[in-house]
């Protein structure tokens, strides 16, 4: 039994009269001459093994918190100390295992405990700043304003005083 083809609710060109018309415009009868120039040995030739499509926006979003749940963790900031203010303040959290290959790829600036000029004292600051548009505008991975920085910092200083169990307790409403 041939399998009926899946038509993507947010794709229009997966609809097979969309298709035909799209095709006809370039001047082609099928998706296969298209890749007549490519020699043989070049092309795929099978069909992808993909996993059966999600066919609603909830269950997209529920598969990607799955994989990120696995690395990664990403929240608001709005209950760590930073009040509504006018219209609220804006900024996020992103969490994952301290490794490098994760850190360094952070879309913004970063706020952790580090050791002070003064011996055994420890103070908040950047991390990892040579990574930042601060450092070099050319190779930085974000773009951030004042406001959004101390929204960060407001945030490390609220987690860092409630200390581990306060962490713990706050953080259980978010676990996946």
């Amino acid at each position: 039994m041939d399998k009926k083809p899946f038509i993507h609710p947010y794709i229009p060109n997966s609809v097979p009269e969309v298709k035909k018309k799209m095709l006809e415009e370039i001047g082609v009868g099928s998706i296969d001459e298209l890749y007549e120039d490519i020699p043989p040995g070049l092309r795929f030739g099978r069909e992808l093994d993909l996993p059966e499509p999600l066919l609603s926006e909830l269950e997209l979003k529920r598969h990607v918190e799955g994989i990120l749940a696995k690395n990664i963790a990403c929240g608001d900031i709005q209950g760590l100390g930073n009040h509504m203010y006018f219209g609220g303040s804006v900024g996020g959290f992103i969490a994952s295992r301290d490794e490098e290959q994760f850190v360094m790829e952070y879309p913004s600036r970063l706020f952790g405990i580090t050791k002070t000029s003064v011996p055994g004292e420890w103070g908040f600051g950047d991390v990892a700043y040579s990574r930042t548009s601060f450092d070099g505008r050319e190779k930085g991975k974000e773009f951030i304003g004042t406001a959004a920085a101390l929204y960060g910092i407001s945030a490390a200083v609220y987690l860092s005083l409630m200390g581990p169990r306060g962490m713990r307790k706050h953080g259980k409403p978010v676990r996946p």
